[in-house]
């Protein structure tokens, strides 16, 4: 699901993520935060996401569903130090930092396929 956190207050930004996580039709929530500075400054990108880090791991620690967020466009050395910051955070609440949407998809499908082949060897040895 994407929505745009510059058209909702921060109040508002909690409550969808405390409603998403709380759904039973998601099983797994993945925060992406392109730190570009394209689209705006990368300064007001990282407000941005201050605010958005805090309720997602508001989030994070009520709940029982697997989280991780996906930091990336990582174009400069700047964005680079702007990222150390948030990556500590995540780590310190147990969230897992990736820096692309190819590495969070191939952690996730790794994490599927693992515990797959171990369903499927407990079947068998019933």
């Amino acid at each position: 699901i994407d929505f745009p956190p510059l058209v909702s207050s921060n109040e508002a930004y909690l409550s969808i993520l405390r409603k998403l996580s709380a759904w039973e039709g998601i099983d797994l929530l993945l925060f992406q935060v392109p730190l570009r500075g394209i689209m705006v400054s990368l300064s007001l990108a990282c407000a941005i996401f201050d605010a958005q880090l805090d309720n997602i791991i508001k989030v994070c620690t009520k709940s029982s569903k697997p989280m991780a967020v996906i930091v990336h466009y990582l174009a400069s050395g700047e964005s680079w130090h702007a990222v150390s910051n948030y990556q500590r955070k995540c780590y310190e609440a147990g969230l897992p930092v990736y820096h692309s949407i190819a590495n969070a998809a191939e952690a996730i499908n790794r994490f599927l396929r693992y515990h797959e082949k171990r369903l499927a060897a407990a079947r068998e040895g019933c």
